[in-house]
């Protein structure tokens, strides 16, 4: 605002150098303010589905396993087929301008895929998804920062070769998995 410009007026600089720098900095502190925002609202979500998670696990799991024994044990199949595709549209909808979409559906597929080969109860097959998921997220993070490469793509590479190891690993020893 006008006040702003006037108290930087008493630096012995040019008006338009102090109209530049009062630009830049409402331009960085802006992106900062979304930044943060964009991640109070993951926090929020985040805390959202584990908590949804933690209450309706053993439905999600007897309705994705027999839709109809879950009926026969009064469990809203619908409900909760419905619940499990809100939230994962909603995790989508907030993750797609943090990735892209081809690279949410990479991250979707890739650490359920590697999570298969390598789990051997329906527990640790979500131990270990959401094990790799940060482990990728995380380290393709790190990887993209210190290479200067696109972090989603990344991640995406980190999760791709997760899978092929895993697969290896999981069709070498021959053990039995999930499904």
């Amino acid at each position: 605002d006008n006040d702003t410009l006037k108290n930087l007026m008493t630096v012995p600089v040019s008006k338009s150098a102090l109209a530049m720098t009062k630009m830049a900095l409402l331009f960085l502190f802006s992106i900062a303010f979304m930044a943060v925002g964009g991640l109070v609202v993951l926090a929020i979500v985040l805390a959202a589905v584990v908590i949804i998670w933690i209450l309706f696990f053993n439905r999600f799991l007897l309705t994705s396993v027999n839709t109809d024994l879950a009926a026969s044990k009064n469990i809203h199949t619908r409900l909760m087929e419905k619940l499990f595709v809100v939230i994962v549209a909603v995790i989508v909808t907030i993750t797609i301008k943090w990735v892209g979409i081809l690279i949410i559906n990479s991250l979707l597929v890739l650490p359920a895929a590697s999570a298969r080969n390598l789990a051997r109860s329906m527990r640790s097959y979500h131990f270990w998804a959401i094990g790799i998921s940060l482990f990728s997220g995380v380290s393709g993070l790190i990887v993209s920062y210190y290479l200067g490469t696109a972090a989603g793509g990344t991640i995406v590479l980190i999760a791709a070769a997760i899978f092929f190891v895993t697969y290896v690993l999981g069709h070498a020893g021959g053990k039995s998995r999930v499904g």
